[in-house]
């Protein structure tokens, strides 16, 4: 009965994700899913918490450049120790690869939601070589129209 009560919360959580997401600020659906993992209240507590991240990393769970929630395996996640400089940059450009992840997923509170996400989720973020050469590809092959 327990288990079957958690299980229900779970997806109650991660099937409302999309709805509670708003549209200006993607990331913040990141803010919807349980804090670290240590701060547990009990045993209920952390098997919720558990359960939500495991049901999470197989939903739409992250906005692309977009924002659009995706599925983890559609989406590439930028390196964790980037300057928010090198992020700005990055997402400022036209031509940026939109099956990357939000710029509003890369705050200091979501990174490890977001790192906790594709943990379950056996993925990793890419590198940096992969972050650069990504931007770099997408603008040569659509140029922008003042370089023509």
């Amino acid at each position: 009965m327990m288990d079957e009560l958690i299980s229900v919360t779970a997806d109650l959580v991660t099937e409302s994700l999309q709805e509670l997401t708003p549209t200006d600020q993607p990331g913040a659906v990141l803010d919807y899913l349980p804090g670290r993992i240590r701060e547990e209240k009990n045993w209920a507590d952390a098997a919720i918490n558990e359960k939500v991240y495991q049901l999470a990393a197989k939903t739409r769970c992250l906005p692309d450049q977009r924002g659009i929630l995706r599925p983890l395996a559609d989406l590439k996640v930028p390196p964790a120790d980037l300057p928010e400089e090198a992020l700005r940059i990055w997402n400022g450009c036209a031509q940026k690869p939109a099956d990357w992840t939000h710029l509003s997923c890369e705050t200091r509170e979501r990174r490890s939601r977001v790192d906790r996400l594709l943990l379950n989720a056996g993925l990793s973020r890419k590198t940096l070589k992969h972050w650069l050469e990504s931007l770099l590809a997408e603008v040569r092959s659509h140029p922008a129209p003042h370089a023509r």
